[in-house]
């Protein structure tokens, strides 16, 4: 099986062992990583109601707002938007405090070429990170390259 959703542990919760094996394919880095591990405690801090921090459609937010903290503290001390989009396309390498493949903001265009590929464990009760062979290989994630379209 394999789910498009990203990795959740309200899945698990859900369908239990029912999901065993099943794969999915994430922007982010692996649960129980140390960014993740970060994340889920500002998660508990400042989001205590939400029940699933782990789901991505929680997550991507969180990422944003990041990028947005990131763009306004490049700017001057009085932003105008100008500002705040020309030096935020100067970042090269976001990965919002290690939660994901580092992306070059500048070029907001290009598709992201890094996945994290995730597999529930036989009990499904956990994931585990599927290693990326060694070609693909960047810090974990799972990166190819954007082919030329003909």
């Amino acid at each position: 099986m394999l789910n498009a959703g990203g990795f959740s542990t309200s899945l698990l919760d859900t369908f239990g062992s029912k999901t065993a094996g099943l794969s999915s394919a994430s922007t982010f880095v692996a649960p129980k990583s140390a960014a993740m591990t970060t994340y889920d405690n500002a998660m508990s801090s400042y989001a205590p109601k939400l029940l699933d921090p782990s789901d991505e459609i929680a997550t991507a937010p969180y990422v944003a707002a990041d990028e947005m903290i990131q763009g306004l503290r490049l700017a001057s001390p009085c932003p105008t938007r100008a500002t705040f989009i020309r030096n935020l396309r100067q970042v090269t390498d976001f990965t919002s405090s290690g939660l994901m493949a580092p992306v070059d903001l500048s070029k907001p265009k290009k598709p992201q070429v890094c996945k994290n590929f995730v597999r529930v464990d036989p009990t499904g009760r956990g994931f585990s990170m599927v290693p990326p062979p060694a070609a693909l290989n960047h810090a974990g994630f799972w990166c190819g390259q954007v082919l030329s379209g003909s």
